[in-house]
């Protein structure tokens, strides 16, 4: 990264190419160009890889303690590579893929023991030419920090357990606008085991994804967060059980994406222009881009048992996609005959009926596996959904109509609801043990989407 006081430049692939807001490096010769005279002005570099490893291998003649390190109010900015990184059984390079530990199908007992109760507070960390930082060790706590305009990811967290990541800052992740690349602004992967993921903000992510459970999780816990403005702004993938409560997400391609996964179990959200996904393809470990991962989730048959109740879609009359979709691979029409989820009931559905251009309305609901085409199904209307899956949203409620007539001031990003939604369910649709993770009496659970009814 190169900065003109303190403006980022964008990077060029010859000098020729130069503006006052760009450079060209010409690595064999050794040389950085920039496009303005720098007479008078700051001119920055990122020179180091990294402001802090903590190896968990000798150091200096010592052995290490095991004891993760505490690092509080520090500032952390303009690094090459990541500006935190915390080891496992490894050492990694830049050359290296970080995130390879463990390698295949592991007990959790086998890895996250180097360094343990790692604590990240208050801190802020930006412009890193890759990643704010690598985390790896059970116990780790990341709170109250901004993380901001790293050139990919955020944070990752890899192969570890008893995590917990809360009341953090997350803007502006894969700055570099990178394409066939898929970054989000926290990246939780590769074997982890209950992540709670609370009361964070992720915003302006147009280039990124919002919070990432991916490969072989277990047991994430995801609550109280506010997403906007992400490509996916919860992505869980190849994963298995995870509790989705509480959180809002607003004007994201999906809000919600489950893929691949089972017993992902969501309720009482509110998704505003956020479409949500449940989908299953035929990806297996044989002969797979990325070998072992998909052998750490679920297998083929077992991608399913979701719960999806009580949570409040919403859409304004820019938004032209489906609210909810499952979707199925056509490949699998015949092999995979039952919904992959076990419960859908007493969400609530907010949009303004409309028609495209061609006269085409579009879907309210996509269903899969059904009986349409290439084993898929698009329904208009709840009625419609119901006579294709008799066993869900008996207290689901359809309202065709603005967000503006039922929720506050959407429009300023106040979404609790202005009154008691009429037909909505009027029992507790909330399990006890997720209304105790949200702080909600059994009166609060009765309300649809993650503002109780006040």
């Amino acid at each position: 990264m190169v900065f003109i006081d303190g403006e980022l430049l964008t990077s060029k692939g010859w000098e020729g190419e130069l503006d006052p807001h760009s450079f060209y490096v010409d690595y064999q010769n050794g040389y950085v160009y920039i496009g303005v005279d720098p007479t008078n002005r700051l001119v920055e570099i990122t020179a180091q890889d990294s402001a802090l490893v903590r190896t968990s291998g000798p150091a200096h003649g010592k052995v290490s303690d095991g004891k993760g390190p505490v690092i509080r109010g520090l500032t952390f900015t303009q690094y090459a590579y990541r500006a935190l990184e915390i080891e496992g059984k490894k050492h990694f390079t830049s050359a290296d893929e970080p995130t390879n530990e463990p390698v295949g199908l592991s007990e959790p007992a086998t890895y996250g023991k180097e360094v343990t109760h790692a604590l990240i507070e208050n801190v802020t960390i930006t412009y890193c030419s890759h990643v704010a930082g690598y985390f790896r060790g059970d116990g780790l706590i990341i709170r109250n920090s901004l993380i901001s305009d790293t050139s990919t990811e955020g944070l990752y967290v890899i192969g570890s357990s008893d995590v917990l990541i809360e009341k953090n800052i997350f803007r502006r992740n894969n700055i570099k606008q990178l394409t066939g690349y898929y970054p989000a602004a926290v990246k939780i992967f590769n074997q982890t085991n209950r992540v709670t993921f609370r009361d964070n903000l992720i915003t302006e992510q147009p280039y990124s994804n919002g919070v990432w459970f991916d490969v072989g999780n277990h047991d994430a816990v995801i609550v109280d967060n506010w997403v906007e403005n992400a490509q996916n702004g919860i992505f869980i993938e190849i994963s298995r059980g995870a509790t989705v409560a509480g959180n809002v997400v607003v004007n994201s391609s999906t809000g919600l994406h489950v893929l691949n996964s089972a017993d992902v179990h969501v309720y009482n959200n509110t998704f505003v222009n956020a479409r949500v996904t449940v989908e299953r393809n035929d990806r297996v470990a044989a002969g797979d881009l990325f070998d072992w991962h998909a052998s750490t989730g679920p297998g083929l048959e077992q991608r399913e048992g979701h719960i999806f109740v009580h949570n409040l879609m919403a859409a304004t009359e820019g938004f032209r996609e489906p609210l909810l979709e499952f979707v199925q691979k056509a490949s699998l029409c015949g092999k995979l005959q039952h919904p992959q989820a076990k419960e859908v009931d007493g969400n609530v559905y907010v949009r303004s009926p409309f028609v495209l251009a061609s006269g085409t309305v579009v879907p309210l609901i996509v269903d899969a596996p059904s009986a349409g085409e290439n084993c898929s199904s698009k329904a208009a209307s709840l009625e419609e959904f119901r006579k294709l899956e008799p066993a869900f949203e008996e207290n689901g409620v359809q309202i065709d109509a603005s967000p503006r007539s039922i929720l506050k001031g959407p429009d300023l990003g106040h979404f609790e609801l202005q009154r008691a939604i009429a037909n909505a369910p009027s029992s507790d649709l909330l399990p006890a043990d997720v209304r105790s993770l949200l702080g909600w009496n059994e009166t609060e659970a009765k309300t649809s989407g993650a503002y109780p009814l006040q």
